[in-house]
């Protein structure tokens, strides 16, 4: 890639490089550490030897300018600009002196073990004569944000699993005000910064009364869109060569959760480490209000949707077939 040169002005004839792991341009390059893991190391006189080695390569390679593409790709919130998977979760309410909430990061939000109080089915001790925190915030005409992370710290962070909404709503609360305080607009961010490049159109996201979108739920979309979803897991988080997904997020999400007492839950997906599908054990799915699930499994390359009325299985022949749904 070149600019080209305007004598007017004094400006040579320029060649280009994409980056920023090192000089990609024809032929064999060194491919250097990306530069979040080389912050990460905080040492200054290594980043120093990184780049007089990258300039060395450049200009071996009559190379004047090297392009960084990827270094915007942390700016969006899916990507970790504006919080790591293993920052404090970012909640007003919770970094008040003392709040025990502070120490809530992230990534245990992600597998669903922060330790809020909120009663769900599937607590060992759940009582049939309480209606459920879970189910509540789908029906009970509330701010499910703030129904959410206003609830106090039941267990420890990241000590005990338990599959309740009041730990992706807050996490949508997050991303809700990271949005606003990037001054982009709300109801428009998922199809821009995910739907939209991944070919979904159709999707529906509801919202409670007062505009929050749920995430968790009541989310509608056709079969074919729910298996572009799966699609762009199994794919490593790609989608037709771009990166959507951070790298190494769709890896984060398939391991099981450490404070979960078996091994089936990861990053917002269950897991079928146990074998209780009749599908390889590197099995996922996402399993969402409304009876809409979305399982896959690297191994096989199979997608397996089931919506309210009907299961499509996506095989690698690219066939797709039919059948009544009894899952849903």
């Amino acid at each position: 890639m070149f600019i080209r040169a305007v004598p007017a002005i004094g400006l040579p004839k320029l060649k280009t490089s994409d980056g920023p792991l090192g000089i990609r341009t024809w032929g064999p390059a060194i491919d250097y550490a990306g530069g979040i893991a080389l912050a990460a190391t905080f040492d200054a006189a290594m980043a120093h030897e990184l780049g007089v080695s990258i300039a060395r390569d450049a200009r071996a390679r009559g190379v004047h300018v090297m392009l960084a593409p990827a270094v915007n790709i942390y700016r969006a919130p899916m990507n970790s600009r504006d919080f790591g998977l293993y920052d404090a979760a970012p909640v007003p309410e919770w970094q008040r002196p003392s709040d025990p909430r502070s120490k809530i990061r992230i990534a245990d939000l992600l597998r669903m073990s922060g330790g809020l109080h909120f009663t769900a089915p599937r607590d060992p001790d759940f009582s049939p004569d309480v209606f459920p925190d879970h189910v509540y915030v789908y029906n009970g005409a509330v701010n499910i944000y703030e129904f959410a992370y206003a609830r106090p710290l039941q267990f420890q962070p990241n000590t005990e699993g338990r599959y309740r909404n009041c730990d992706p709503l807050t996490l949508a609360f997050i991303l809700q005000q990271a949005v606003a305080k990037r001054g982009e607009e709300y109801f428009s961010f998922p199809q821009r910064r995910l739907l939209d490049r991944i070919g979904i159109r159709k999707m529906v996201l509801e919202t409670d009364p007062y505009g929050n979108m749920f995430f968790t739920g009541n989310n509608y979309a056709t079969a074919r869109d729910w298996a572009r979803l799966g699609l762009l897991y199994l794919q490593g988080g790609t989608w037709q060569g771009e990166r959507i997904l951070p790298e190494g997020f769709v890896e984060f999400v398939r391991t099981p959760a450490p404070a979960w007492k078996q091994p089936v839950y990861g990053g917002l997906l269950w897991l079928n480490t146990t074998g209780q599908w009749n599908l390889p054990t590197d099995a996922y799915y996402m399993s969402g209000g409304g009876g809409k699930v979305c399982r896959g499994s690297k191994r096989l390359t199979v997608l397996l949707i089931a919506t309210a009325r009907a299961k499509l299985l996506r095989v690698a022949s690219h066939k797709w077939r039919c059948t009544p749904n009894t899952e849903a």
